[in-house]
Formats: structure tokens, C-alpha cells, sequence
């Protein structure tokens, strides 16, 4: 039976239709049968009329497709689905199918067992999403002129975005793609778009698309358009409007399937869902929701889809949501290691494996995706054939008389083994771990020569380095610095939400990344392996950090990278800094100023800091020397904080403190209330003044605390006096300490570190301000005494370990613990 399209032709009455005769609303028809021959609109031109020249005239065009039913899906995250019939079509095609062997998160499958789905069902669920959401838009806004036609092109791209995944989904186009064939820049969107081209003509669908369903040659654009972006990249730039698809009248309508403005949309929208219901991880967010407060607004004359000003803490939860997932399965650090086996299998075998593509031709792993016929085949199955070769991918050419067996090929044994692991779950060995805030670039390879250097047994191909990144969707940026929103009263006027408006609990960072160290032989002493490479990931922390401080510390226009710190170990611990015009002549910055900054972790190590900038107001050394001197007070100023803020238990944080840095001959330290900010506190503080004017000398320090409760006010005093009495007794500690060393040691030298341990209230009772009330007087509260509770309550709620480190070796080691030792006994304590 022929199947046909329906169109529809409406006319728009005016508002007082309902009061006009007969002869008037013949009048009415009368006008427009005269604009029909006025503007000789004959079958063809009505068919293309534009939506302003419909609106001109008055009347309205649809397209609805009713003799063909859509088909009913049962999702198990969005209940019974009705697809179009043409969405059916392109479903039930090999080249859509072969989604069905494609797992959605990769290796995540073999550390969360109910990770088995697939893109088959996103790419379903993103279609019905898209739908959905296109539907709501053109109910609530019914100004905006989305047709069916419309609706029908953005279930396509969402049904559609996915095709071009390869085996293991963002593994092998961001893993393996980009190591077999380094320098080709080559993404899964690519490959969808050329997978949906060789999905219609192979299956003769462009032709139904057009005849059965209406959709011209401007449809097929929009819907690439939705996938990949703009695709004539020259126009793009040179163009304001880079789309050919739809007009900037419908610019909204690209930000549905995959939203590049600022991440909003229902592809994440169904992955979010799915992969929390799979991975049995809550999931927060309710696209429901989202939909039923998105309005198209016109911002600086293009419309975007914007949501309500309430809902500014969901989409912040949305995307934290997303981080935590990164954190939790995509990025888990088993799941990772995996990955990286799978690829490393991948790419043993890449050469070895042959898929007959088009022509008969044959192409390996790696150059698939440069025929789709070839990367039709390509899917999960790769995996069970280096396990066992199944039929129709082949270890060598087929047209060779004797089929090569795979054994006889050691890389593929090797490979093979490989995967086996996985399976047997014996993994590459876990080594050490740190983070840092920026992606490492090209310090990978020296990484890994420097941790052969520090494991002699291993070699630098033998580490496998990962580095795992978790952001909010838009890298180091604010994902809500792009969103626009609309108030309850205008709906029209759209604007933006500072994140400072909306919390102050909010992330000052938007990105970390975690860089795992891992090992792909056995090693003879495991765990001295693994503290040698915890020992290197600390230090690389530590220089990762310092770099990122002085770039803050020194003007505008300098980076981490405008930084070399070189670390060497060497008995005498000590910082020393040098500008790039003069490398070989380290700056005169205080010895004192500056050897505190090494962390007791690390000692006996010798520091360099060159600063490569080549500024020419920088080459001065006594401008470096400034900046360098503010860096070393804004690290004091940041332990002092945090000491402050663990000398008032379960009262302040840090940020609770200001301290504020002036120059001024008299070194000291005031403290003072921002409730009366002008006078300070009486607090003696002479062990931390003398610490400054010997460290910082000529340094002014207000302290100020902005609890203005006078309870803590008064609480803070003691507080503060007993952690000027702390610094004064280690200063004390370290000169005597010193003396027990003569001519051997400075107070520098020495490294006194105090570990509270407590039950949250110090030296109280952390029960002694619950209250309890009994079961007959449920209204009369009080306390109940520790005596009264057990005998077994502890008698102390706090003690504290004090420990001493030695930063310079110059000596014996068992002499220096010796004569430690001694002096624990005369203070009394335990060594």
C-alpha cells in the first residue's frame, strides 16, 4: 500500500472571528483566494512557502505522517516508547544494529557488573529524549513555528549520534585511535556522520526519507548539522550564522541533541539516567523537570534555550552529578587500567587483524574507520576474537592459500595474554598516585624515564602513567557561566546567575586531574616499589603546587609553565632561586625565609626554582626577589590559617581569618575581632612575634577573625594564646634541640611537628553538651555525666604526638635518633 504524507493548510482567524457573518468570513476566504493569484502560488510554491511568508499571509502549513504506526519500545528508564516509523527503519538497518555490541561505558563492564548496557538503547532513549523535549518547547511556546518536520530531524540526530563509536566506545577513538595513528585527529562525531551517509544509501533510505516522509535535501543537512556542527567549516568562519540546516530563527533547535554552548542536553539527559540505573548509583537530576521550565529567549539576537532563575542549584547539582560519575565509574582507577590493557592488546594485534571492507579490501584495526563497510563490522566482538578468532575477521589476508595460525605470531600471544588478565583479573600492578589542576602535557615520557631511573629493576615502557580528568563538562570553566535564565515575572528577559549569587559552597575549581602510576611487570619487592614511587608523586605534587603559587605570586602574564623547579637529593636541604639571565647565580633570598618551605616529608633535598619567563621587567634579581618574598608570606599566611582554624575546635575554618600583610620596621603579629576591628586583642604572642622577625622581618601581621559571637570572641583569645604558646615552645624546642648539636645543626635544621588526636571537643567530653530527656518526662531535658554512663568512657578525650625531623643529614642518623631521644625523656614525654 502507498504510503503518503499529509499536509495540512491552516488559516489564522482574527481575535473576533466568532462575531463575523457569513458574508464576512467569505470576504475572509475571499482575500486570501485573492493573495494566491496575486502572488500565482500554485502547488510547488505553496510546498516551500517559508514561515514568514506563511505568517504574511496568514496561514500555516503542517506535515504529519498518519498511515504508518510508530512502534512501542520498553525502556526500562523511560517506560513504553513510541518511535516514528522512519526512526523504526533506520533501527532495524546492520549499521544501527551493531550498536547492539557496543558497551556504552567500555571497560567500566568488568568493575560494575550491571554496567552491560549498550549504545543501542542510549541511542534510543536519546531519540525519544529529544522528542520529548522538542514537543514541550512548541506546546509551551507555540510562537517559536516547530513543525513536525522539525521534530522528526531532531529524533534522527538524537537516534543517530552514536553511530560512529568504534569497539569499547570512547576508548578506542580516545585511547587507541590516537596512538595507532598519532597526529590524525580523528573523533567518534566524524564517524557518525559518515556511518549515517553510508546507513542511508546502503539501505536505499534517502529516497523513502524524501518520497514517504517530506524530508528534502535541507533536512539531511540539519540533521548532520545536529550531530558533527557546522559542516561547511569555510562559511563558518567567514559567516555569522554558520548553519545551512535552519535558519537562526530556529537556532534553539541545535541546542537539543548535543548543546556546544554549555552542555545541556538530552544525550546527557539519557546517559545520566542509564548509566546510574546500571551502575546502581543514585541518580539526582530530573530531566522531567528541566523540561518543564526550558523557554526559548532571544539573547543577543539569537534564541537560546534558557531555564528558570530557581533552577539555577539543580543544574550546578547536574553537573556536580556528572564529576561524580567521572569519579566513581568512568574515571575508577580499576576501570582505567583496563581500558589501557585493552588498548595495549589493541594495539599489538592492530597489523594482524584484517576486516574485508569495500572492493573487497582489507583494512586492520586502526584503519577501519576509512571505510565504513569495514567499520561495520568493527565492534566489542574484536575482544573474543584475539581470545579465539571467530569467522569473518582474520589474522592474515583470506585470499592466502593456508590460514596463518595466530600462535605463530608472538605479538598476537602477547596481546592475547594480555586480555587474559583482564579476565583472570590480574592486572597491571598499581604503583602510586597524585593530582594536579592542570592536564599534564609532554612531561608523560620524562615521567616515566625518571621513575626507571628511581626503580632500576623496571624500564620506562614498562610504566604505564594514567592520567584520569574530572571536571563539570566545560574543562577549568564554570559550565553556568554559558547558561542563561529567565524570571518568574519576564519570561523574555533573559540573564546570567554570577556563581557568586547563587553559593558560596560552590567549587572554586571546575577541574582536577588524577594521574595514576602503574606497572606492566612483576616486581621482586613490591611495596619498597611502590613507597619509592609514592615518595617521587609527592614530590611532583609539591612542584606542581609551588608552580601554580608563584604564577599567582608574580605579575599578570605568568604561567606555571614560565617555571622550572629541579629537585636533587642532597644532605643539605635548602631553596634556591635563579632568573633565566643569570642561571648559574642563585638569588640572595634569606636562607631562613625560605629552607622552612621544604615539607618534613622530604628531607635531605636540594631545590632550584629558575624562572623562564623572559620578561625584561624581571630581570632585575631584586624584582624577583620581591615577588619571590610574597610568595613565601602567602604560604605562611595560609598555614597560619589553617593552624588558627584547628586551634578553635568545631568553630572556625580557615577562611574564617583574614590576615593582613603591611610593611613596617616593627615586626609583629595583632589580633584582632572584625566585629571592632580597630582594637586589638590582648593575646601575648611574643614566641610568634620573634618568629617573624626572624623569618619575615619588617613585616606588620594583623590577624583578624569574623566570628562576631562575643561567646567565641572570648574563646578565640584563649585559643590563640595557647597557639602563640605552641610556636613559642617549638621555637624554644628547635633552639635546644640546636645546642644539643653544636656546630653541626641550626634551628633550621629541625622540623617540630604537633598531631592532635581527639574526639572533635579537645579535652571535653564530646557528650557533655548532648542533651537527653527520659521516657516519662519527655519534655525535661539534661545531661547524664560520663561516671554515670560506664567506667569504660576514656578519662582524656585528646593527646597529641610531637614529632621531630631532621632535615639536614650531615651526620650519623643513629646518633642524631640518640640524642633525640634524650631530650624526649627530660621533657617528660614518651620517645
Amino acid at each position: 500500500m502507498a504510503k503518503k504524507l499529509q499536509r495540512k493548510l491552516s488559516l489564522d482567524l482574527p481575535p473576533d472571528f466568532n462575531e463575523k457573518n457569513v458574508d464576512e468570513l467569505c470576504q475572509l476566504l475571499q482575500t486570501l483566494q485573492d493573495k494566491f493569484k496575486e502572488k500565482g502560488i500554485n502547488g510547488v510554491k505553496l510546498k516551500n512557502l517559508t514561515d514568514a511568508e506563511q505568517r504574511e499571509m496568514g496561514i500555516s502549513i503542517s506535515e504529519r505522517y498518519f498511515k504508518e504506526p510508530g512502534k512501542v519500545f520498553n525502556d526500562p528508564i523511560h517506560g513504553h516508547v513510541e518511535l516514528h516509523p522512519l526512526l523504526v527503519r533506520i533501527i532495524d538497518t546492520p549499521q544501527f544494529q551493531r550498536l547492539r555490541n557496543i558497551k556504552q561505558l567500555g571497560g567500566a563492564y568488568y568493575v560494575y557488573p550491571g554496567a552491560s548496557h549498550n549504545r543501542f538503547e542510549h541511542s534510543i532513549g536519546v531519540a525519544y529524549l529529544a522528542g520529548e523535549f522538542a514537543q514541550a518547547l512548541r506546546s509551551r511556546q507555540p510562537e517559536l513555528n516547530i513543525t513536525d518536520k522539525d521534530i522528526l530531524c531532531v529524533q534522527i540526530a538524537g537516534l543517530c549520534h552514536d553511530l560512529g563509536h568504534g569497539p569499547f566506545s570512547h576508548l578506542f577513538d580516545q585511547m587507541f585511535i590516537r596512538k595507532a595513528r598519532p597526529g590524525k585527529k580523528w573523533e567518534h562525531e566524524e564517524a557518525s556522520l559518515k556511518m549515517f551517509e553510508y546507513l542511508l544509501d546502503k539501505n536505499g533510505l534517502k529516497d523513502i526519507m524524501k518520497e514517504q516522509y517530506g524530508l528534502e535535501d535541507k533536512d539531511l543537512v540539519f540533521i548532520k548539522e545536529m550531530i558533527g556542527g557546522p559542516q561547511n567549516t569555510n562559511a563558518a568562519q567567514r559567516e555569522e550564522w554558520p548553519y545551512e540546516g535552519r535558519g537562526q530563527d530556529k537556532s534553539f533547535l541545535y541546542e537539543i541533541v548535543a548543546n556546544k554552548r554549555n552542555g545541556i542536553d538530552v544525550d546527557k539527559f539519557d546517559y545520566f539516567a542509564r548509566d546510574c540505573h546500571h551502575l546502581g548509583i543514585q541518580n539526582n537530576f530530573d530531566h522531567r523537570r528541566f523540561f518543564l521550565f526550558a523557554r526559548v529567549c532571544e539573547v543577543d539576537g539569537v534564541k537560546q534555550i534558557c531555564s528558570r532563575d530557581k533552577e539555577v542549584h539543580n543544574l550546578y547539582d547536574m553537573f556536580h552529578a556528572r564529576s561524580c560519575l567521572h569519579r566513581k565509574a568512568y574515571q575508577h582507577p580499576v576501570n582505567k587500567i583496563i581500558e589501557h590493557m585493552i588498548v595495549d592488546a589493541f594495539l599489538k594485534v592492530d597489523p594482524y587483524i584484517q576486516i574485508e571492507g569495500k572492493d573487497k579490501k582489507m583494512y586492520n584495526l586502526s584503519t577501519a574507520i576509512d571505510d565504513m563497510e569495514a567499520y561495520t563490522k568493527l565492534t566489542d566482538r574484536v575482544f573474543e576474537a584475539i581470545l579465539s578468532p571467530p569467522s569473518g575477521i582474520y589474522f592474515c589476508s583470506p585470499q592466502e592459500k593456508e590460514m596463518m595460525q595466530v600462535e605463530e605470531k608472538p605479538e598476537v600471544i602477547e596481546a592475547r595474554k594480555t586480555l587474559q588478565g583482564i579476565m583472570t583479573r590480574d592486572f597491571y600492578k598499581y604503583m602510586g598516585k597524585m593530582s594536579q589542576k592542570q592536564k599534564p602535557k609532554k612531561e608523560i615520557d620524562q615521567w616515566k624515564e625518571e621513575l626507571a631511573k628511581a626503580i632500576p629493576e623496571l624500564k620506562a615502557e614498562h610504566f604505564e602513567v594514567v592520567v584520569s580528568p574530572v571536571d563539570y563538562g566545560k574543562k577549568e570553566k564554570d559550565p553556568i557561566s554559558k547558561v542563561y535564565f529567565y524570571s518568574k515575572t519576564e519570561h523574555d528577559k533573559p540573564f546570567k546567575i554570577p556563581k557568586g549569587k547563587v553559593s558560596r559552597l560552590l567549587p572554586e575549581q571546575f577541574s582536577e586531574h588524577f594521574i595514576r602510576i602503574y606497572s606492566k611487570e612483576n616486581i621482586t619487592n613490591l611495596e619498597d616499589a611502590r613507597n619509592c614511587v609514592d615518595l617521587w608523586c609527592k614530590e611532583k605534587e609539591m612542584i606542581c603546587q609551588w608552580k601554580e603559587e608563584l604564577a599567582e605570586a608574580f605579575p599578570d602574564g605568568f604561567t606555571p609553565e614560565d617555571f622550572k623547579i629541579e629537585v636533587i637529593h642532597d644532605a643539605n636541604s635548602k631553596v634556591d632561586f635563579y632568573i633565566r639571565s643569570k642561571p648559574d647565580e642563585p638569588l640572595n633570598v634569606p636562607k631562613d625565609r625560605v629552607s622552612w618551605l621544604i615539607p618534613v616529608d622530604f628531607p635531605e633535598l636540594s631545590i632550584r626554582v629558575y624562572l623562564e619567563n623572559n620578561k625584561t621587567s624581571l630581570e632585575a634579581a631584586k624584582d624577583a626577589k620581591r615577588h619571590i618574598d610574597l610568595w613565601c608570606t602567602k604560604k605562611m599566611i595560609r598555614q597560619w590559617k589553617e593552624e588558627l582554624a584547628e586551634a578553635i575546635p568545631d568553630r572556625l575554618t580557615p577562611e574564617d581569618f583574614e590576615v593582613v600583610v603591611t610593611d613596617d620596621t616593627n615586626s609583629k603579629v595583632v589580633f584582632y575581632s572584625m566585629s571592632n576591628p580597630d582594637k586589638p586583642l590582648n593575646i601575648h604572642n611574643d614566641g610568634v612575634s620573634s618568629h617573624i622577625t626572624q623569618h619575615f622581618p619588617k613585616l606588620l601581621i594583623k590577624v583578624y577573625f569574623k566570628n562576631d559571637d562575643d561567646t567565641t570572641r572570648e574563646d578565640a583569645k584563649e585559643h590563640f594564646e595557647l597557639w602563640c604558646k605552641k610556636k613559642e615552645i617549638i621555637h624554644q624546642w628547635k633552639e635546644e634541640l640546636a645546642k644539643a648539636f653544636p656546630d653541626e645543626f641550626t634551628p633550621e635544621d629541625f622540623e617540630v611537628v604537633v598531631s592532635t588526636v581527639d574526639s572533635k571537643k579537645r579535652n571535653e567530653d564530646d557528650k557533655s553538651q548532648v542533651y537527653f530527656y527520659s521516657k516519662t518526662e519527655p519534655h525535661k531535658s539534661f545531661n547524664i555525666h560520663r561516671d554515670k554512663v560506664s567506667w569504660l568512657i576514656p578519662e582524656h578525650f585528646s593527646k597529641h604526638f610531637i614529632r621531630v625531623y631532621l632535615k639536614n643529614n650531615k651526620t650519623s642518623l643513629e646518633d642524631v635518633k640518640n640524642q633525640v631521644n634524650q631530650w624526649c625523656k627530660r621533657k617528660g614525654g614518651k620517645p
